[in-house]
């Protein structure tokens, strides 16, 4: 059951590498971002004021990266990064945040 909220950028799919060259993101644009496998279950909920950095780190993380094929991001404000991401990780249960789970 998918509970990424309307608005989002998702279905992005990502290559093996992340090309970030060509994507535009806004300096200071916070996001909640949800990484998805291949059954679209979201595996992976975080928070990031750089999410092109942070997305190109779990990318090269090959411990991470090989639990996800999809990307989907929620833009936000900063104030709200805490907040948003601790509902959906309670709410989407993923198995690989540990720390917030309820």
């Amino acid at each position: 059951m998918s509970l990424i909220p309307s608005g989002t950028l998702a279905g992005v799919m990502l290559p093996s590498e992340l090309e970030t060259d060509s994507l535009y993101v806004p300096d200071g644009q916070a996001f909640v971002y949800f990484l998805i496998n291949e059954a679209d279950e979201v595996v992976y909920v975080g928070k990031t004021e750089h999410i092109l950095s942070r997305l190109g780190q779990h990318a090269s993380n090959p411990g991470k990266r090989a639990y996800f094929c999809t990307v989907a991001i929620v833009a936000c404000d900063a104030n709200q990064l805490d907040d948003l991401e601790t509902y959906f990780i309670e709410q989407l249960q993923p198995p690989l945040n540990i720390a917030k789970k309820g």
